[in-house]
């Protein structure tokens, strides 16, 4: 009789768990802003799947929020410089150009095209507070931190040069393999995310921003946008 009473608490306190769990499978888009002048906003894909742990059966109010998703970072940017036979690099405009080219100080002009692509699996821990607006729709805002670790990278890198009095200009292009040994593989930082449920469906807008940064004098904002079912 013991172990009968026994198993059926057990019971009732994992169905309780379970009540209290939620996971929301998200497909969406990430996009990477950094400090360059010179550097396009990149729009990678982001699948993932969310866990909240809700302290009610209710499902609302406070929750531990976290998950596991994959995500791409992609950097691009492109420079045109004038090189001065003082060795001297300007950006290039029809200005200087016109300058350096009539006093003769023009050595060759340099136009550069850099794309790269990381690819990370991301953990958050946040706390979560969901309201509910009625009975099938809620809003959310949950606050916190992340962790990513890098599993894949690669880019490529073309440069043309042009010199003054030659009929073609000098092309290169090379792979930039997946190694980035300069980049640490690790990142962290403060993310937070606002969600918008409509029944069983929910959208996400979240922020990160990375403190562990490839360029420590150059931010990272992480802007995702995603599309979940809740189960």
């Amino acid at each position: 009789m013991r172990k009968l009473i026994s198993l059926l608490v057990l019971l009732q306190a994992v169905c309780t768990l379970g009540a209290q769990v939620k996971l929301t499978p998200e497909v969406g888009v990430s996009m990477l802003k950094t400090g360059y002048d010179n550097a396009s906003v990149g729009v990678s894909p982001r699948v993932g799947v969310g866990l909240d742990y809700f302290f009610n059966q209710n499902e609302n109010n406070w929750a531990v929020s976290s998950g596991l998703y994959f995500y791409q970072k992609k950097q691009m940017s492109s420079a045109s410089l004038l090189h001065t036979t003082d060795n001297g690099i300007y950006p290039l405009d029809k200005y200087a150009s016109a300058d350096f080219f009539q006093n003769g100080k023009a050595d060759h002009y340099q136009f550069i095209q850099d794309k790269s692509h990381r690819e990370y699996l991301q953990l958050p821990v946040m706390v979560k507070y969901k309201y509910d607006i009625d009975e099938h729709y809620a809003v959310a805002l949950s606050v916190g931190g992340y962790a990513a670790y890098r599993i894949g990278s690669g880019g490529t890198y073309k440069e043309t040069t042009f010199r003054p009095g030659e009929s073609k200009p000098s092309y290169t292009e090379k792979e930039e393999g997946g190694s980035f040994p300069s980049d640490t593989r690790w990142e962290a930082g403060f993310s937070t995310k606002v969600s918008l449920y409509a029944h069983k469906m929910v959208v996400n807008c979240g922020y990160d921003l990375n403190l562990l940064h490839w360029d420590t004098n150059k931010n990272q904002h992480l802007i995702s946008l995603g599309v979940g079912y809740c189960f």
